[in-house]
């Protein structure tokens, strides 16, 4: 059976239930739980991306969220925390979480209409975790360097490096360019360096 997702019109009143395929063949509005993780090393601020798996429907090989989901009907957000121990293999507790705010979201495809309420949360840490992927989820983990990822955003740098980080937890050094990165139809990503940014 396919998850029930709560509905909501563009102000984020809730509308109803229903199915996630339905949700994205129609286009409602639905909530998402996000979670981005940085490392601080010898005073850098480094940001971590999934790599998207490859036998992942929508968007396969991209670097995108370091762990996100939807929150089902039945969930609070506070339950949208189970998507980093399921991907990441971390089990992290909520209280520990940074709130970024709630960032409104619409991508479009050919196939889907994706528009979200996303639940925005940061957790910080000064050591790389050990993670235990997800492998039909998530590929691998690439850790950048935040200060650089805004220059790539920002059209200052064309490619920048990143270190990769298998399931094994052994890492290799990659380049990275902006096509590799999951595009927002908006100003998703802007917001989010800009608030890890004002926290350093």
């Amino acid at each position: 059976m396919s998850e029930l997702l709560h509905i909501f019109d563009e102000e984020m009143n809730l509308i109803g239930k229903q199915s996630r395929d339905i949700v994205h063949k129609k286009g409602y509005w639905h909530e998402t739980f996000h979670c981005w993780i940085t490392v601080r090393e010898k005073g850098i601020t480094y940001i971590l991306f999934q790599k998207r798996a490859a036998c992942k429907e929508d968007y396969p090989n991209f670097l995108d969220i370091t762990s996100a989901g939807h929150l089902l009907a039945s969930e609070s957000i506070k339950d949208g925390i189970r998507e980093v121990e399921e991907e990441l293999g971390l089990k992290l507790k909520f209280e520990d979480l940074v709130s970024i705010g709630i960032i409104k979201e619409e991508i479009r495809t050919e196939t889907i209409i994706d528009r979200e309420f996303c639940h925005v949360f940061l957790y910080e840490t000064d050591i790389i975790p050990q993670f235990k992927l997800q492998q039909e989820e998530v590929a691998s983990i690439f850790k950048v360097k935040l200060n650089e990822v805004i220059q790539l955003y920002e059209g200052c740098l064309s490619k920048i490096k990143a270190i990769e980080i298998n399931n094994k937890n052994e890492s290799k050094g990659r380049i990275v360019y902006k096509k590799h990165i999951l595009n927002d139809s908006g100003s998703y990503y802007q917001q989010i360096f800009d608030f890890i940014k004002n926290r350093n």
